[in-house]
């Protein structure tokens, strides 16, 4: 198995983030070196790259290199990692010209995201 050398951290006690994380580890190959861990569970692991309890309830978190990027930012990370038009989403999310109407969008919903999901997304769900 490959050294782990990116992770995303996600609320897993989100339905909606849980549901596009599980998404996600499915598309992603082993290769990839990415682990996928929920916010309970990166705190729990007393990691080297702290993050405080805020910031961890408050977005995902793309952690890779000593580098921290959070939210829309961190989906761009992930979504590159995948093949075909995802890699493709995932540079645009990124652009200069996306990426404040991307952090606009991320910061709505994960503002109201215990509102709107009232089901668990099953993996496959948000396709």
């Amino acid at each position: 198995m490959a050294e782990t050398r990116a992770v995303l951290i996600y609320d897993g006690d989100c339905a909606l983030c849980s549901g596009c994380a599980a998404w996600a580890a499915a598309r992603l190959s082993s290769a990839d070196s990415v682990a996928i861990v929920s916010a309970r569970d990166w705190a729990a692991s007393a990691p080297s790259v702290v993050l405080e309890h805020g910031e961890l309830t408050r977005a995902a978190w793309w952690i890779e290199d000593d580098q921290r990027f959070e939210g829309a930012r961190a989906i761009s990370h992930v979504l590159q990692r995948l093949s075909g038009p995802w890699a493709v989403v995932g540079r645009a999310l990124a652009s200069a010209h996306v990426a404040p109407i991307a952090d606009l969008v991320y910061r709505t919903l994960a503002r109201h995201r215990h509102r709107r999901v009232r089901e668990p997304v099953e993996p496959g769900g948000c396709e």
